[in-house]
């Protein structure tokens, strides 16, 4: 495992997130590496400090602007 600008390179959370109507909620990236747009579900690289529930509610809070309420970890 490495380390890149404070996260834990290796470990990881995504979120699979359902509106108050039962819709998922994705994140559109517009200018990935690749050149091509595209959409994706909410998450990202864990913390050193952080537990994985911890790192999916910061992830959806920074990509989206939602607050989670209610976590199912599946692993």
């Amino acid at each position: 495992m490495h380390k890149i600008k404070g996260k834990e390179r290796g470990f990881a959370a995504r979120a699979f997130i359902k509106g108050p109507n039962n819709q998922t909620v994705l994140v559109y990236k517009p200018k990935p590496k690749n050149g091509l747009a595209m959409w994706k579900i909410s998450g990202g690289d864990k913390f050193p400090d952080e537990t994985p529930e911890e790192t999916v509610l910061r992830e959806v809070k920074e990509e989206t602007g939602l607050r989670g309420k209610r976590i199912n970890l599946f692993l």
